[in-house]
Protein backbone atom coordinates (compact mmCIF):
# COMPACT_ATOMS: atom_id res chain seq x y z
CA UNK A 1 0.00 0.00 0.00
CA UNK A 2 1.69 3.17 -0.81
CA UNK A 3 1.29 6.71 1.74
CA UNK A 4 -1.92 7.22 0.72
CA UNK A 5 -3.97 3.55 0.91
CA UNK A 6 -3.63 2.99 -2.47
CA UNK A 7 -3.20 -0.53 -3.19
CA UNK A 8 -0.26 -1.08 -5.23
CA UNK A 9 0.64 -4.70 -5.79
CA UNK A 10 -0.88 -7.64 -4.16
CA UNK A 11 0.15 -11.49 -3.89
CA UNK A 12 -1.90 -14.25 -3.61
CA UNK A 13 -5.28 -12.70 -2.77
CA UNK A 14 -7.72 -10.93 -4.31
CA UNK A 15 -7.18 -7.99 -6.75
CA UNK A 16 -8.93 -5.15 -5.00
CA UNK A 17 -8.01 -1.55 -4.17
CA UNK A 18 -9.39 -1.08 -1.17
CA UNK A 19 -6.78 -1.22 1.67
CA UNK A 20 -9.07 -2.50 4.08
CA UNK A 21 -12.39 -4.33 4.86
CA UNK A 22 -12.62 -3.63 8.89
CA UNK A 23 -11.95 -0.54 10.88
CA UNK A 24 -9.74 -2.80 13.01
CA UNK A 25 -7.62 -3.36 9.97
CA UNK A 26 -7.74 0.21 9.22
CA UNK A 27 -6.66 1.41 12.77
CA UNK A 28 -3.44 -1.01 12.68
CA UNK A 29 -2.33 -0.37 9.22
CA UNK A 30 -1.90 3.56 10.65
CA UNK A 31 -0.73 2.18 13.93
CA UNK A 32 2.05 1.68 11.60
CA UNK A 33 2.05 3.94 9.40
CA UNK A 34 2.82 6.02 12.11
CA UNK A 35 4.35 4.74 14.76
CA UNK A 36 7.02 3.12 11.90
CA UNK A 37 6.86 -0.26 13.01
CA UNK A 38 5.39 -3.72 13.06
CA UNK A 39 1.73 -4.39 14.40
CA UNK A 40 -0.75 -6.96 13.45
CA UNK A 41 -4.39 -8.72 14.15
CA UNK A 42 -6.53 -10.90 14.06
CA UNK A 43 -10.19 -10.00 11.77
CA UNK A 44 -12.80 -12.09 11.98
CA UNK A 45 -15.43 -9.57 10.01
CA UNK A 46 -15.62 -11.71 6.76
CA UNK A 47 -13.66 -14.74 7.20
CA UNK A 48 -10.79 -15.40 10.30
CA UNK A 49 -7.34 -14.76 9.46
CA UNK A 50 -4.14 -13.30 10.87
CA UNK A 51 -3.05 -9.76 9.42
CA UNK A 52 0.43 -8.51 9.71
CA UNK A 53 1.69 -4.37 8.67
CA UNK A 54 5.36 -3.58 8.31
CA UNK A 55 6.33 -0.20 6.91
CA UNK A 56 8.39 0.26 4.22
CA UNK A 57 11.33 2.46 4.26
CA UNK A 58 13.13 5.15 1.47
CA UNK A 59 16.39 7.12 2.38
CA UNK A 60 14.72 7.09 6.59
CA UNK A 61 10.83 8.01 5.03
CA UNK A 62 8.09 5.61 5.43
CA UNK A 63 7.20 5.09 1.54
CA UNK A 64 4.37 2.44 1.91
CA UNK A 65 2.99 -0.03 3.95
CA UNK A 66 3.76 -4.17 3.35
CA UNK A 67 0.61 -6.43 4.40
CA UNK A 68 1.00 -10.27 5.01
CA UNK A 69 -2.48 -12.11 5.72
CA UNK A 70 -3.00 -15.48 6.46
CA UNK A 71 -6.10 -17.71 6.93
CA UNK A 72 -6.49 -18.50 10.59
CA UNK A 73 -7.21 -22.24 9.79
CA UNK A 74 -4.49 -23.02 7.81
CA UNK A 75 -2.48 -21.39 10.73
CA UNK A 76 -4.27 -23.58 13.45
CA UNK A 77 -3.17 -26.88 10.80
CA UNK A 78 0.39 -25.34 10.73
CA UNK A 79 0.48 -25.43 14.49
CA UNK A 80 -1.14 -29.31 14.43
CA UNK A 81 1.92 -30.21 11.98
CA UNK A 82 4.37 -29.02 14.28
CA UNK A 83 3.43 -29.56 17.35
CA UNK A 84 1.32 -32.75 16.85
CA UNK A 85 -1.11 -31.09 19.20
CA UNK A 86 -4.87 -29.81 18.22
CA UNK A 87 -5.56 -26.19 18.54
CA UNK A 88 -8.85 -24.60 19.14
CA UNK A 89 -10.18 -20.99 18.71
CA UNK A 90 -13.08 -19.43 20.12
CA UNK A 91 -14.90 -16.10 20.14
CA UNK A 92 -16.91 -14.44 22.04
CA UNK A 93 -20.46 -14.07 20.94
CA UNK A 94 -20.43 -11.25 19.30
CA UNK A 95 -18.15 -12.12 16.50
CA UNK A 96 -19.37 -13.42 13.72
CA UNK A 97 -17.84 -17.22 12.73
CA UNK A 98 -19.16 -19.78 10.06
CA UNK A 99 -20.19 -22.17 12.75
CA UNK A 100 -23.28 -22.05 15.42
CA UNK A 101 -21.40 -24.55 18.00
CA UNK A 102 -20.22 -22.51 21.03
CA UNK A 103 -17.95 -23.94 23.78
CA UNK A 104 -18.27 -22.24 27.18
CA UNK A 105 -20.56 -19.45 25.78
CA UNK A 106 -18.14 -19.05 22.69
CA UNK A 107 -18.73 -19.68 18.87
CA UNK A 108 -15.45 -21.75 17.58
CA UNK A 109 -13.70 -20.29 14.79
CA UNK A 110 -11.20 -22.57 14.18
CA UNK A 111 -10.04 -26.28 15.23
CA UNK A 112 -7.44 -28.60 13.39
CA UNK A 113 -9.51 -32.15 13.51
CA UNK A 114 -13.06 -30.25 14.13
CA UNK A 115 -15.16 -33.57 14.14
CA UNK A 116 -12.89 -34.80 17.48
CA UNK A 117 -11.62 -31.97 19.17
CA UNK A 118 -15.19 -29.84 19.69
CA UNK A 119 -17.02 -32.78 21.12
CA UNK A 120 -14.21 -33.52 22.79
CA UNK A 121 -13.99 -30.16 24.82
CA UNK A 122 -17.75 -29.71 24.83
CA UNK A 123 -17.44 -32.81 26.90
CA UNK A 124 -14.56 -31.44 29.58
CA UNK A 125 -16.96 -27.78 29.99
CA UNK A 126 -19.58 -29.62 31.46
CA UNK A 127 -17.10 -30.52 34.35
CA UNK A 128 -14.31 -27.51 33.95
CA UNK A 129 -14.99 -23.86 33.55
CA UNK A 130 -12.74 -21.36 31.12
CA UNK A 131 -11.10 -19.94 34.21
CA UNK A 132 -10.09 -23.68 35.32
CA UNK A 133 -7.53 -23.19 32.21
CA UNK A 134 -5.93 -19.82 33.08
CA UNK A 135 -3.80 -20.80 35.98
CA UNK A 136 -2.48 -24.12 34.86
CA UNK A 137 -3.74 -26.96 32.06
CA UNK A 138 -6.94 -29.15 33.06
CA UNK A 139 -6.93 -33.04 32.88
CA UNK A 140 -9.89 -34.69 31.14
CA UNK A 141 -9.82 -38.41 31.14
CA UNK A 142 -12.26 -40.08 28.61
CA UNK A 143 -12.21 -43.71 27.01
CA UNK A 144 -8.87 -44.23 28.83
CA UNK A 145 -7.45 -41.18 27.28
CA UNK A 146 -5.84 -38.35 28.97
CA UNK A 147 -6.05 -35.06 27.56
CA UNK A 148 -4.42 -31.85 28.62
CA UNK A 149 -6.42 -28.40 27.43
CA UNK A 150 -4.61 -25.16 27.94
CA UNK A 151 -5.36 -21.69 27.50
CA UNK A 152 -2.59 -20.07 25.37
CA UNK A 153 -2.22 -16.39 26.05
CA UNK A 154 -1.16 -14.63 22.84
CA UNK A 155 0.91 -10.51 22.65
CA UNK A 156 -1.94 -8.51 22.77
CA UNK A 157 -1.23 -6.89 19.20
CA UNK A 158 -2.13 -10.41 17.98
CA UNK A 159 -5.51 -11.59 19.94
CA UNK A 160 -8.79 -10.14 19.19
CA UNK A 161 -11.02 -9.13 21.74
CA UNK A 162 -13.02 -12.02 23.33
CA UNK A 163 -11.17 -14.59 21.59
CA UNK A 164 -9.25 -17.76 23.68
CA UNK A 165 -6.38 -20.16 22.50
CA UNK A 166 -6.74 -23.43 23.30
CA UNK A 167 -4.78 -26.27 23.15
CA UNK A 168 -5.51 -29.92 23.51
CA UNK A 169 -3.16 -32.27 23.56
CA UNK A 170 -3.43 -36.00 24.03
CA UNK A 171 -0.74 -37.33 26.65
CA UNK A 172 -2.09 -40.74 27.59
CA UNK A 173 1.24 -42.32 25.95
CA UNK A 174 3.51 -39.87 27.79
CA UNK A 175 1.79 -40.64 30.84
CA UNK A 176 2.06 -44.31 30.33
CA UNK A 177 5.94 -44.23 29.72
CA UNK A 178 6.30 -41.92 32.78
CA UNK A 179 4.04 -44.88 34.94
CA UNK A 180 6.34 -47.44 33.37
CA UNK A 181 9.59 -45.41 34.37
CA UNK A 182 8.10 -44.55 37.38
CA UNK A 183 7.41 -48.30 38.62
CA UNK A 184 10.95 -49.53 37.05
CA UNK A 185 12.52 -46.82 39.26
CA UNK A 186 10.94 -48.12 42.41
CA UNK A 187 11.50 -51.39 41.68
CA UNK A 188 15.04 -50.57 41.50
CA UNK A 189 14.90 -48.51 44.61
CA UNK A 190 12.95 -51.26 46.67
CA UNK A 191 15.64 -53.76 45.71
CA UNK A 192 18.95 -51.30 46.05
CA UNK A 193 16.68 -50.97 49.45
CA UNK A 194 16.65 -54.17 50.58
CA UNK A 195 20.53 -54.38 49.34
CA UNK A 196 21.29 -51.98 51.87
CA UNK A 197 19.01 -52.95 54.68
CA UNK A 198 20.79 -56.57 54.25
CA UNK A 199 23.97 -55.04 54.70
CA UNK A 200 23.27 -53.05 57.47
CA UNK A 201 21.94 -56.02 59.30
CA UNK A 202 25.35 -57.81 58.46
CA UNK A 203 27.05 -55.23 59.86
CA UNK A 204 25.21 -53.63 62.45
CA UNK A 205 23.70 -57.05 64.01
CA UNK A 206 27.00 -57.57 66.08
CA UNK A 207 26.73 -54.42 67.76
CA UNK A 208 22.91 -54.24 68.29
CA UNK A 209 23.61 -57.71 69.93
CA UNK A 210 26.04 -56.05 72.59
CA UNK A 211 23.83 -52.77 72.18
CA UNK A 212 20.76 -55.06 73.48
CA UNK A 213 22.39 -57.14 75.86
CA UNK A 214 23.53 -53.63 77.44
CA UNK A 215 19.31 -52.44 76.91
CA UNK A 216 18.57 -55.20 79.12
CA UNK A 217 21.00 -55.34 81.64
CA UNK A 218 20.00 -51.46 82.58
CA UNK A 219 16.67 -52.06 83.92
CA UNK A 220 18.81 -54.19 86.64
CA UNK A 221 20.11 -50.51 87.83
CA UNK A 222 16.73 -49.64 89.13
CA UNK A 223 16.11 -52.96 90.73
CA UNK A 224 18.93 -52.56 92.61
CA UNK A 225 20.27 -56.06 91.36
CA UNK A 226 23.85 -54.36 91.08
CA UNK A 227 26.31 -57.45 90.72
CA UNK A 228 23.90 -58.77 88.29
CA UNK A 229 24.14 -56.21 85.98
CA UNK A 230 28.06 -56.44 86.44
CA UNK A 231 27.73 -60.60 85.66
CA UNK A 232 25.37 -59.51 82.46
CA UNK A 233 27.61 -57.30 80.82
CA UNK A 234 30.97 -59.23 81.82
CA UNK A 235 33.97 -56.77 80.84
CA UNK A 236 37.04 -57.71 79.65
CA UNK A 237 40.03 -56.28 78.99
CA UNK A 238 40.19 -55.42 75.43
CA UNK A 239 43.40 -53.54 73.06
CA UNK A 240 41.08 -51.24 71.30
CA UNK A 241 37.44 -49.56 72.55
CA UNK A 242 34.39 -48.86 70.77
CA UNK A 243 31.33 -46.96 71.96
CA UNK A 244 29.76 -49.94 72.95
CA UNK A 245 32.81 -50.63 74.76
CA UNK A 246 32.48 -47.04 76.66
CA UNK A 247 28.75 -47.52 77.16
CA UNK A 248 29.69 -51.26 78.99
CA UNK A 249 32.47 -49.53 81.52
CA UNK A 250 29.56 -46.53 81.88
CA UNK A 251 27.25 -49.31 83.54
CA UNK A 252 29.35 -50.90 85.45
CA UNK A 253 31.21 -47.58 87.15
CA UNK A 254 27.42 -46.14 87.76
CA UNK A 255 26.31 -49.85 89.08
CA UNK A 256 29.55 -49.25 92.10
CA UNK A 257 28.16 -45.25 92.29
CA UNK A 258 24.60 -46.50 92.60
CA UNK A 259 25.69 -49.29 95.09
CA UNK A 260 27.49 -46.51 97.42
CA UNK A 261 24.44 -44.11 97.21
CA UNK A 262 22.48 -46.69 98.32
CA UNK A 263 24.22 -47.71 101.33
CA UNK A 264 23.92 -43.56 102.03
CA UNK A 265 20.90 -43.27 101.31
CA UNK A 266 19.82 -46.31 103.63
CA UNK A 267 21.45 -44.04 106.57
CA UNK A 268 20.15 -41.20 105.55
CA UNK A 269 16.64 -42.51 105.70
CA UNK A 270 17.62 -43.93 109.09
CA UNK A 271 18.57 -40.54 110.63
CA UNK A 272 15.53 -39.03 108.56
CA UNK A 273 13.51 -41.37 110.80
CA UNK A 274 14.40 -40.09 113.88
CA UNK A 275 13.89 -36.57 112.56
CA UNK A 276 10.69 -37.27 111.58
CA UNK A 277 10.14 -38.89 115.06
CA UNK A 278 11.31 -35.94 116.94
CA UNK A 279 9.27 -33.30 114.47
CA UNK A 280 6.47 -35.50 115.35
CA UNK A 281 6.83 -35.40 119.09
CA UNK A 282 7.63 -32.01 118.90
CA UNK A 283 4.33 -30.93 116.76
CA UNK A 284 1.87 -33.18 118.90
CA UNK A 285 3.78 -31.25 121.34
CA UNK A 286 2.72 -27.78 120.07
CA UNK A 287 -0.33 -29.24 119.40
CA UNK A 288 -1.22 -30.07 123.13
CA UNK A 289 0.35 -26.35 123.85
CA UNK A 290 -2.23 -24.35 121.44
CA UNK A 291 -5.14 -26.37 122.81
CA UNK A 292 -4.60 -26.64 126.16
CA UNK A 293 -2.56 -23.54 127.22
CA UNK A 294 -4.74 -20.63 128.60
CA UNK A 295 -3.69 -18.12 126.28
CA UNK A 296 -4.60 -15.98 123.25
CA UNK A 297 -1.73 -17.47 120.66
CA UNK A 298 -2.80 -15.65 117.05
CA UNK A 299 -0.54 -15.19 113.98
CA UNK A 300 -1.56 -11.91 112.77
CA UNK A 301 -0.34 -9.18 110.28
CA UNK A 302 0.14 -5.61 111.57
CA UNK A 303 -3.38 -4.71 110.58
CA UNK A 304 -4.76 -7.10 113.44
CA UNK A 305 -5.87 -9.48 110.79
CA UNK A 306 -5.85 -12.95 112.25
CA UNK A 307 -4.37 -16.03 110.29
CA UNK A 308 -4.22 -18.81 112.86
CA UNK A 309 -5.89 -19.00 116.22
CA UNK A 310 -5.72 -21.73 119.19
CA UNK A 311 -8.96 -22.80 120.84
CA UNK A 312 -8.85 -21.04 123.67
CA UNK A 313 -8.47 -17.53 121.88
CA UNK A 314 -11.65 -18.50 119.59
CA UNK A 315 -13.70 -19.48 122.88
CA UNK A 316 -12.77 -16.23 124.91
CA UNK A 317 -13.18 -13.65 121.39
CA UNK A 318 -15.57 -15.50 119.98
CA UNK A 319 -13.55 -14.49 116.99
CA UNK A 320 -11.84 -16.64 113.39
CA UNK A 321 -9.68 -16.51 110.94
CA UNK A 322 -10.30 -13.67 108.79
CA UNK A 323 -11.39 -11.20 111.96
CA UNK A 324 -9.21 -8.09 113.39
CA UNK A 325 -8.01 -8.77 116.39
CA UNK A 326 -7.72 -5.24 118.08
CA UNK A 327 -11.66 -3.93 116.54
CA UNK A 328 -12.52 -3.35 120.29
CA UNK A 329 -9.87 -0.86 120.66
CA UNK A 330 -10.53 2.59 120.46
CA UNK A 331 -8.87 4.44 117.09
CA UNK A 332 -5.70 6.16 118.64
CA UNK A 333 -4.57 3.35 120.38
CA UNK A 334 -4.74 1.23 117.33
CA UNK A 335 -2.58 3.49 115.69
CA UNK A 336 0.11 3.64 118.38
CA UNK A 337 0.08 0.01 118.76
CA UNK A 338 0.03 -0.50 114.12
CA UNK A 339 3.12 1.49 114.43
CA UNK A 340 5.10 -0.87 116.73
CA UNK A 341 3.75 -4.02 115.10
CA UNK A 342 4.60 -2.61 111.35
CA UNK A 343 8.23 -2.06 112.95
CA UNK A 344 8.70 -5.64 114.19
CA UNK A 345 7.10 -7.30 110.69
CA UNK A 346 9.75 -4.85 109.12
CA UNK A 347 12.18 -6.56 111.63
CA UNK A 348 13.28 -3.05 113.22
CA UNK A 349 11.91 -3.94 116.37
CA UNK A 350 12.47 -7.56 118.17
CA UNK A 351 9.06 -7.48 120.63
CA UNK A 352 6.07 -5.17 121.87
CA UNK A 353 4.44 -5.46 124.92
CA UNK A 354 1.57 -4.29 126.24
CA UNK A 355 -2.39 -4.05 127.62
CA UNK A 356 -5.39 -3.23 126.25
CA UNK A 357 -9.54 -4.11 126.94
CA UNK A 358 -11.22 -6.84 124.81
CA UNK A 359 -15.19 -7.50 124.56
CA UNK A 360 -15.22 -11.20 124.84
CA UNK A 361 -17.68 -13.98 123.83
CA UNK A 362 -19.27 -13.40 127.16
CA UNK A 363 -19.82 -9.54 126.34
CA UNK A 364 -17.74 -9.07 128.96
CA UNK A 365 -14.81 -6.90 129.04
CA UNK A 366 -11.05 -8.38 129.36
CA UNK A 367 -7.73 -7.05 130.30
CA UNK A 368 -5.22 -8.55 127.78
CA UNK A 369 -1.72 -8.61 128.29
CA UNK A 370 -0.30 -8.88 124.63
CA UNK A 371 3.26 -10.11 124.01
CA UNK A 372 4.26 -9.60 119.52
CA UNK A 373 7.10 -10.94 118.13
CA UNK A 374 7.78 -11.77 114.35
CA UNK A 375 7.87 -14.86 112.65
CA UNK A 376 10.11 -16.47 109.76
CA UNK A 377 7.06 -15.89 107.32
CA UNK A 378 6.37 -11.72 108.01
CA UNK A 379 3.96 -12.95 110.17
CA UNK A 380 3.30 -11.66 114.24
CA UNK A 381 2.87 -14.09 116.80
CA UNK A 382 0.38 -12.45 119.34
CA UNK A 383 -0.01 -13.95 122.81
CA UNK A 384 -2.35 -12.76 125.10
CA UNK A 385 -2.83 -13.69 128.50
CA UNK A 386 -6.17 -12.49 130.21
CA UNK A 387 -5.18 -10.53 133.54
CA UNK A 388 -8.53 -9.29 134.13
CA UNK A 389 -8.78 -11.46 137.25
CA UNK A 390 -5.40 -10.63 138.26
CA UNK A 391 -6.37 -6.56 137.80
CA UNK A 392 -9.13 -6.96 139.62
CA UNK A 393 -7.45 -8.45 142.91
CA UNK A 394 -4.57 -5.87 142.38
CA UNK A 395 -7.47 -2.99 142.74
CA UNK A 396 -9.06 -5.27 145.23
CA UNK A 397 -5.76 -5.49 147.45
CA UNK A 398 -5.25 -1.23 146.47
CA UNK A 399 -8.73 -0.27 147.65
CA UNK A 400 -8.33 -2.24 151.17
CA UNK A 401 -5.16 -0.95 151.47
CA UNK A 402 -5.53 3.03 151.17
CA UNK A 403 -9.82 2.67 151.44
CA UNK A 404 -11.69 2.13 154.64
CA UNK A 405 -13.92 -1.66 154.64
CA UNK A 406 -17.08 -0.25 156.10
CA UNK A 407 -17.64 3.64 154.67
CA UNK A 408 -15.39 2.98 151.56
CA UNK A 409 -13.92 6.11 152.23
CA UNK A 410 -9.64 7.28 152.43
CA UNK A 411 -8.18 5.69 155.20
CA UNK A 412 -5.32 7.35 157.38
CA UNK A 413 -2.68 6.02 155.09
CA UNK A 414 -4.29 7.63 151.71
CA UNK A 415 -4.72 10.43 154.03
CA UNK A 416 -1.22 11.00 155.03
CA UNK A 417 -0.13 10.55 151.20
CA UNK A 418 -2.96 13.19 150.09
CA UNK A 419 -2.25 15.59 153.17
CA UNK A 420 1.90 15.23 152.00
CA UNK A 421 1.11 16.72 148.56
CA UNK A 422 -1.62 19.28 149.64
CA UNK A 423 1.10 20.86 151.95
CA UNK A 424 3.23 20.98 148.84
CA UNK A 425 0.66 22.73 146.87
CA UNK A 426 -0.09 25.04 149.23
CA UNK A 427 3.15 25.99 149.65
CA UNK A 428 3.11 26.93 145.79
CA UNK A 429 0.67 28.14 145.48
CA UNK A 430 0.35 30.22 149.08
CA UNK A 431 -2.92 29.54 150.10
CA UNK A 432 -4.02 27.99 153.09
CA UNK A 433 -5.66 24.36 153.80
CA UNK A 434 -7.38 23.21 156.51
CA UNK A 435 -8.45 19.96 158.80
CA UNK A 436 -11.50 18.96 160.12
CA UNK A 437 -11.12 16.36 163.51
CA UNK A 438 -15.28 14.99 163.63
CA UNK A 439 -16.18 12.27 166.43
CA UNK A 440 -19.90 11.45 167.42
CA UNK A 441 -21.13 12.16 171.08
CA UNK A 442 -21.88 8.70 172.62
CA UNK A 443 -20.88 6.97 169.90
CA UNK A 444 -20.09 4.22 172.24
CA UNK A 445 -23.61 4.29 173.72
CA UNK A 446 -25.19 3.46 170.21
CA UNK A 447 -22.86 0.30 169.94
CA UNK A 448 -23.65 -0.84 173.89
CA UNK A 449 -27.47 -0.41 173.77
CA UNK A 450 -28.34 -1.20 169.97
CA UNK A 451 -25.04 -3.23 168.76
CA UNK A 452 -22.31 -2.91 166.24
CA UNK A 453 -24.54 -3.54 163.62
CA UNK A 454 -26.50 -0.69 163.94
CA UNK A 455 -23.38 1.79 164.75
CA UNK A 456 -21.59 0.03 161.50
CA UNK A 457 -24.77 2.10 159.75
CA UNK A 458 -24.38 5.30 161.87
CA UNK A 459 -20.76 5.49 160.74
CA UNK A 460 -22.18 4.81 157.20
CA UNK A 461 -25.16 7.18 157.21
CA UNK A 462 -22.42 9.86 158.92
CA UNK A 463 -19.89 9.38 156.23
CA UNK A 464 -22.63 9.71 153.49
CA UNK A 465 -23.85 13.17 154.91
CA UNK A 466 -20.70 14.78 155.62
CA UNK A 467 -19.54 14.09 151.83
CA UNK A 468 -22.05 16.40 150.44
CA UNK A 469 -21.45 19.42 152.98
CA UNK A 470 -17.45 19.70 151.36
CA UNK A 471 -16.12 20.66 148.01
CA UNK A 472 -14.96 18.55 145.29
CA UNK A 473 -11.05 19.21 145.83
CA UNK A 474 -11.22 18.10 149.19
CA UNK A 475 -10.80 14.48 150.86
CA UNK A 476 -13.07 13.15 153.40
CA UNK A 477 -11.42 10.05 155.79
CA UNK A 478 -12.09 7.91 158.48
CA UNK A 479 -9.48 6.98 160.27
CA UNK A 480 -10.34 4.48 162.82
CA UNK A 481 -13.73 4.10 165.37
CA UNK A 482 -16.21 7.24 164.76
CA UNK A 483 -13.27 9.66 163.98
CA UNK A 484 -13.33 11.02 160.51
CA UNK A 485 -10.99 13.50 158.97
CA UNK A 486 -11.56 16.36 156.31
CA UNK A 487 -8.79 17.61 154.44
CA UNK A 488 -9.76 21.23 153.18
CA UNK A 489 -7.39 22.88 149.99
CA UNK A 490 -7.02 25.70 148.27
CA UNK A 491 -8.55 28.36 150.63
CA UNK A 492 -8.03 32.19 150.84
CA UNK A 493 -4.36 33.03 150.81
CA UNK A 494 -5.03 35.14 153.87
CA UNK A 495 -5.21 33.33 157.05
CA UNK A 496 -8.50 35.08 158.78
CA UNK A 497 -10.18 34.49 155.74
CA UNK A 498 -8.98 30.49 155.20
CA UNK A 499 -10.11 30.32 159.00
CA UNK A 500 -13.67 31.22 158.14
CA UNK A 501 -13.76 29.49 155.00
CA UNK A 502 -12.98 26.25 157.43
CA UNK A 503 -15.07 27.24 160.03
CA UNK A 504 -18.14 27.34 157.57
CA UNK A 505 -17.53 24.16 156.33
CA UNK A 506 -17.72 22.79 159.53
CA UNK A 507 -20.73 24.22 160.56
CA UNK A 508 -22.24 23.10 157.38
CA UNK A 509 -21.06 19.22 158.48
CA UNK A 510 -22.21 19.77 162.22
CA UNK A 511 -25.52 21.21 161.17
CA UNK A 512 -26.15 18.31 158.92
CA UNK A 513 -24.79 15.27 161.73
CA UNK A 514 -26.84 16.94 164.20
CA UNK A 515 -29.87 15.81 162.09
CA UNK A 516 -31.95 12.61 163.78
CA UNK A 517 -30.07 9.09 162.33
CA UNK A 518 -32.68 6.00 161.60
CA UNK A 519 -31.43 3.29 163.79
CA UNK A 520 -33.18 -0.25 164.01
CA UNK A 521 -37.15 1.62 163.14
CA UNK A 522 -36.25 4.84 165.55
CA UNK A 523 -34.54 8.17 165.14
CA UNK A 524 -31.92 9.00 166.97
CA UNK A 525 -30.65 11.97 167.38
CA UNK A 526 -26.85 12.12 168.44
CA UNK A 527 -24.72 15.35 167.96
CA UNK A 528 -21.03 15.94 167.53
CA UNK A 529 -17.80 17.65 167.99
CA UNK A 530 -15.28 19.14 165.45
CA UNK A 531 -11.90 20.38 165.76
CA UNK A 532 -10.17 22.80 163.18
CA UNK A 533 -6.21 23.07 162.44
Amino acid sequence: YSISGDMTATWGGQQNNTIMHSQARKKEWNKAFKSESATGLIDCSQICRIYAYAPVLKEKKVVGVFSIAASLADAVLNFNEISHADVLVIFTDTIAVSSDKTIWGKSIAAASHPQNIIPLVQRASLSYTLSDTSTQPIRYVESNQTYEISRVKLEPNFTAEGMDVLVVDNVTSELNVVKKNTERMMTIIGIGVLLLLSLLYLLLSLPLKRLRNIAQSIPLLGQGAFEQLRQEINLKAKVTFDELDVLDQSAVALSYKLESLEHEVAEQNLSLRELVTEVTREKEFASSLLSQAEAIIATTNAEGKINTLNRFGSILTGMSTGDLIYRDMPEAEFLSLKQALVLIEQGTQDRHQHESVLLGADKMQHTISWVHTRLNNNFLLSVGMDVTELKNSQQAIHHLAYYDVLTDLPNRSLLLDRLKHAMNRSARSGKDGGLLLINLDGFKTVNDTLGHRAGDVLLQDMAKRIGPCIREEDTISRIGGDEFIVLLEELSDKSIEAAAQAKAIASKIQLSLNLPFQLEGHAHKITSSIGIS
